[in-house]
Order: structure tokens, then C-alpha cells, then sequence
């Protein structure tokens, strides 16, 4: 499995905006990524778009929930 980034769009609470960081392990359809980017984000309705990297294989994920 080859790991893809995309840009898809989302609508993120400003209290999590300032709260996510570069390379934090986000959920997204079921599936782990890396966040890449917050791109484009709107104060007033919170509609942005997000840069992720992945998917993280679930293998590599186990140490770090556990």
C-alpha cells in the first residue's frame, strides 16, 4: 500500500484548529492519517481544507493507543 495525500474539505471547531498540530494522527473515514496541512480555514464558519498523508497501516498504530 502506497501512502497518498489529498485535500479533502472539512468543518473543524476553532477550538480544534488551534489545538491540531503538524504530523497529528487524525481519523478520516475510518481510517488514521497524518494531517499534512489546514488550509483555506473560515473563522466565521470553520469550513477549511486539510492536507493527509496516508493511510497509516493499523500495525503501526497499535503502540500507540495501547
Amino acid at each position: 500500500m502506497e501512502a497518498l495525500a489529498f485535500l479533502p474539505t472539512a468543518v473543524l471547531p476553532f477550538a480544534d484548529y488551534v489545538d491540531l498540530e503538524l504530523n497529528d494522527i487524525i481519523e478520516w473515514r475510518g481510517n488514521h492519517y497524518h494531517l499534512r496541512a489546514i488550509n483555506k480555514y473560515n473563522l466565521k464558519t470553520g469550513e477549511c481544507e486539510i492536507q493527509l498523508l496516508g493511510p497509516i497501516i493499523q500495525d503501526a498504530l497499535d503502540n500507540q493507543f495501547s
